[in-house]
C-alpha cells in the first residue's frame, strides 16, 4: 500500500533536511581541517523542521494548483487543421492516437501561484 502523497512529501523532506544538515558539518570539518565531529542537535531541528512545515506548505501547494491550475488542455494544430478541412477520418485518427489536445502552460495562472507563494 503507497503512502499518500503528503506523508510520502513529508517523509522525503525529512529525510533531505538531515542529509544536508550532516553533508553541510562534513563540509564545515573539511575546509577547517578540524575532525568531524556530528552535532545531533541541528541535525534533529533541521529534521523537525521539515516534518513541521512540509504538510502545511503541501496543502498550500495543493490548494494553488487547484485554484490556479498551472496547465489546461487545447487542440492541437493539427486537430484544428483537420476540424477546418471537414476531415473526419483525420480526426478520427487523432482521435485514437490521443493527439487531439495537448497541455499549454497557463503564464496568467502560474504567474498568479507565483506573487502569492512569495
Amino acid at each position: 500500500m503507497a503512502l499518500p502523497p503528503i506523508v510520502n512529501a513529508t517523509l522525503q523532506s525529512a529525510v533531505l533536511a538531515g542529509t544536508s544538515n550532516l553533508l553541510a558539518q562534513a563540509l564545515t570539518a573539511y575546509r577547517t581541517d578540524s575532525q568531524l565531529v556530528i552535532d545531533w542537535v541541528p541535525v534533529v531541528q533541521f529534521i523537525m523542521n521539515a516534518v513541521v512545515c512540509t504538510p502545511p506548505n503541501f496543502m498550500w501547494q495543493d490548494l494553488l494548483e487547484q485554484s490556479f491550475p498551472a496547465y489546461h488542455v487545447s487542440p492541437t494544430k493539427d486537430a484544428i487543421a483537420s476540424a477546418a478541412a471537414n476531415d473526419e477520418k483525420e480526426l478520427d485518427r487523432e482521435a485514437r492516437d490521443n493527439k487531439l489536445v495537448e497541455p499549454k502552460l497557463n503564464i496568467r495562472n502560474t504567474v498568479v501561484k507565483l506573487l502569492l507563494d512569495q
